[in-house]
């Protein structure tokens, strides 16, 4: 029964809260990618720099992937490590909204580097999400006895392909607002709604992420624990003889 499956899901909330999670990283990601190549071409007026910043920004991406297993081990948990990911980036984002101010300029200066910066944090913030299904899916068959992996995975790649779509709509609608016109110069007024797309928005979206990260309730340990007792249950399940 495909609403029994669905409560069951409901009832695990740490679940509840990292497919949220992946919902609202995905429609940032989409949202300040769209956006980053605007603020380039109309806000700092160096569209032929934005594939060399962009490609830099990539590589700190995955290096920021990579350095997860290292927040874990710093912070002793998951859950704790992406908490300080996203405060991490957070500041960064903000830090960087709040210099164009005063710093236009991209050109490999003190801008570029926390631009760099933000984005090996947000390498990590949008690698977070994901390690933290398979614990959930653990945690699930613990506490129901279900083992729903195939139905946690649908709603995780669904919210994937929905957080691409709604991140698409937001952009059209933040040049909508901002009265954003092909290919002229920009207004004042048009220029700083963009930039503020770019990165304040999607870290709004990383604040709402650490506030359900707050109430996720499911650290290592615990998990750990799960994972011990869902194995000796197959044990006992194995030994037990037949009816």
């Amino acid at each position: 029964n495909l609403l029994s499956e669905f409560g069951l899901v409901a009832k695990n909330r740490p679940c509840v809260i990292i497919l949220i999670s992946v919902l609202l990283a995905n429609t940032l990601m989409t949202i300040k990618s769209a956006l980053m190549v605007f603020s380039f071409k109309y806000y700092f007026e160096m569209e032929s720099f934005y594939a060399i910043a962009m490609g830099v920004f990539t590589v700190a991406t995955i290096l920021g992937a990579l350095l997860i297993k290292y927040f874990v081990r710093l912070f002793k948990d998951s859950s704790r490590g992406f908490i300080c990911v996203l405060v991490l980036s957070i500041v960064f984002n903000t830090a960087f909204f709040l210099i164009c101010r005063a710093a236009k300029s991209m050109h490999f200066g003190v801008l570029f580097f926390i631009f760099i910066a933000s984005a090996v944090f947000q390498g990590a913030h949008y690698g977070f999400a994901n390690l933290l299904v398979p614990n959930v899916i653990e945690y699930g068959f613990w506490l129901t006895g279900k083992l729903q992996t195939g139905l946690i995975y649908g709603i995780y790649a669904l919210d994937i392909s929905l957080g691409a779509a709604i991140g698409g709509k937001l952009t059209t609608v933040v040049l909508d607002i901002v009265n954003y016109i092909p290919n002229v110069a920009q207004t004042f007024a048009a220029k700083n709604g963009i930039l503020f797309g770019t990165f304040i928005i999607p870290t709004i979206m990383a604040a709402c992420q650490l506030i359900l990260q707050f109430f996720f309730g499911l650290s290592d340990k615990k998990y750990q624990k799960c994972v011990e007792e869902n194995e000796a249950r197959a044990l006992a399940d194995q030994a037990a003889p037949p009816a």
